[in-house]
């Protein structure tokens, strides 16, 4: 279980990281 919700919060700051980088 807490394997799979760091997984997400990962993926999530990951997929953030992302859009901000394409608005640069």
């Amino acid at each position: 279980m807490l394997e799979v919700t760091r997984e997400i919060l990962l993926t999530e700051k990951y997929y953030k990281h992302q859009s901000q980088m394409s608005l640069c």
